[in-house]
């Protein structure tokens, strides 16, 4: 799945060739700074990304692309078994990243934020 670190003073997400075609969208970087809050859960409740935009979605087994809940701007990139990392931004075009991730990951987001 896509691969996220901590480069510098950017949160990195690089996807592979078929995420990017599964996703509609290239690789990213996002400042630190524009990461507001990191919550992270063992589970993804698809009722939280919303409408799918733009990507791919199979229930309980991968989200990838964007989705839109509640009027917030959401980038998903989940396969299951992965845990999630829901990375809350601020000034950024997603309001949310859903990130299959680890706990390590969140620790580190978290001790910066």
């Amino acid at each position: 799945m896509a691969k996220v670190f901590i480069s510098g003073e950017k949160l990195r997400i690089e996807l592979g060739f078929w995420e990017s075609v599964g996703a509609l969208a290239k690789s990213f970087s996002i400042p630190l700074s524009d990461i507001s809050r990191v919550k992270f859960s063992e589970t993804l409740a698809f009722g939280d990304l919303g409408w799918r935009v733009g990507g791919t979605a199979i229930p309980r087994t991968v989200a990838l692309g964007h989705f839109r809940n509640k009027k917030r701007r959401i980038f998903a990139a989940w396969k299951r078994p992965q845990k999630v990392a829901f990375i809350y931004l601020d000034n950024h075009k997603f309001d949310i990243l859903v990130i299959g991730a680890d706990s390590a990951l969140v620790e580190k987001l978290s001790s910066r934020v």
